[in-house]
């Protein structure tokens, strides 16, 4: 089994509950899934990580095997198919928006790109793996969850539905993947 990580399941948590000053084991553990070949990101969720200078920064730019240091070779093809497949959404999306407001004597207007290249990448990359391991499952690990947002309509759990690529929340992959944190004071 194979996870492909999105950035926000790495921002949340070493933000908030997994935060290294009080479990510094959880980025442990996720440096030894990326060594043995379990979790990877694509090189565009590292890119977005190094935004910012902080302390998650430079746990990624530390030669860190969670993330691939190049671009997959044939990669370009299953980003553009998970473009297009982005492009249905979006405009289902938005005619189903439209018609909601003007139901009600509104103008719909979107008011942001509802998701990033980034973004489209990590299903991009599921799609690579299968593509080249058919016998090993991938599955994509996010944050996001669905849900009916005029002004974020497309989200990744509605890309990896489109090209039937299983999604779980971080907390989903903790469990699958057999992660225990231990406190002590």
């Amino acid at each position: 089994m194979k996870y492909i990580l999105d950035t926000n399941v790495y921002i949340a948590a070493f933000r908030g509950y997994y935060n290294p000053e009080i479990c510094s084991t959880y980025w442990e553990v996720l440096r030894e899934l990326g060594e043995k070949e379990s979790i990877k990101s694509p090189k565009e969720v590292k890119d977005e990580i190094e935004r910012i200078d902080d302390d998650l920064s430079g746990w990624a730019k530390n030669k860190n095997p969670c993330f691939l240091s190049d671009d997959l070779t044939g990669i370009m093809v299953f980003f553009m198919k998970v473009r297009a497949s982005y492009d249905v959404i979006k405009q289902n999306a938005i005619s189903h928006w439209t018609t909601e407001f003007a139901k009600k004597g509104q103008k719909y207007h979107l008011r942001e790109e509802p998701i990033s290249d980034e973004d489209i990448f990590v299903v991009a990359t599921a799609l690579f793996y299968r593509k080249h391991f058919p016998d090993q499952e991938v599955v994509v690990v996010t944050k996001e969850i669905l849900k009916n947002n005029p002004y974020k309509p497309v989200r990744i759990p509605h890309l990896c539905d489109a090209v039937k690529v299983r999604w779980i929340n971080d907390f989903e992959f903790i469990k699958e993947i057999g992660i225990t944190l231990e406190a002590k004071l």
